[in-house]
């Protein structure tokens, strides 16, 4: 890959440079930074991100991809790490490291629906994507505000109003997620799953 000064330099060249050319060269520097594509940042996930501030103050970029290649899944909590790696990432840590990066976004939480059957001590239902309960695990993952939107908040209500009397305090929790106050129905338990 060329540099901007490589490129200018080689089709600048031929240009004698006098006043008057002034207007011909910022034009045809104007035409090479418009072919020119700056390196777009990749965007990652934020335990990549933590990797690679960890190690490239005091590492190479050959240390830390040869690290990570030699990790083994039982290496003291670097799953995650190993997996992603797994998948052919090698070239977007290296662009990562080299150009910089964007965090990803974190991505809304997802639960299962968990309704506990009154009477039966160790049976659980779950709520399906056809919208109904079944023993069979079928379960479909929806977010907090998913829910929400289910018959009317009937297994998670969100709030719209940030002050209440004492009285309707009692009902409602704050929601760290969400940052607004929540209910949830009490025959139900929501369980969180992991990506």
């Amino acid at each position: 890959m060329k540099t901007v000064k490589e490129k200018l330099d080689e089709n600048l060249n031929y240009l004698t440079l006098g006043a008057s050319d002034a207007l011909q060269v910022l034009d045809r520097v104007g035409e090479l930074l418009k072919d020119w594509q700056l390196v777009e940042k990749p965007v990652i996930p934020k335990f990549v991100a933590d990797y690679i501030e960890h190690y490239k103050n005091n590492e190479t970029l050959y240390y830390a991809m040869n690290f990570i290649s030699r990790l083994d899944k039982d290496f003291s909590g670097n799953s995650k790490m190993i997996e992603w790696w797994n998948q052919n990432n090698d070239e977007l840590f290296a662009k990562a490291w080299l150009y910089g990066y964007e965090v990803e976004k974190p991505k809304d939480k997802k639960y299962l629906v968990k309704l506990r059957v009154l009477g039966e001590s160790y049976k659980y239902y779950y709520y399906d994507a056809k919208g109904e309960f079944s023993s069979n695990h079928h379960a479909f993952a929806y977010t907090k505000r998913e829910l929400a939107e289910i018959a009317d908040g009937a297994f998670f209500k969100i709030s719209q109003q940030t002050v209440f009397t004492e009285n309707e305090n009692l009902y409602w929790d704050w929601d760290d997620e969400l940052k607004t106050f929540v209910r949830q129905n009490e025959l139900i338990e929501l369980v969180e799953v992991e990506d």
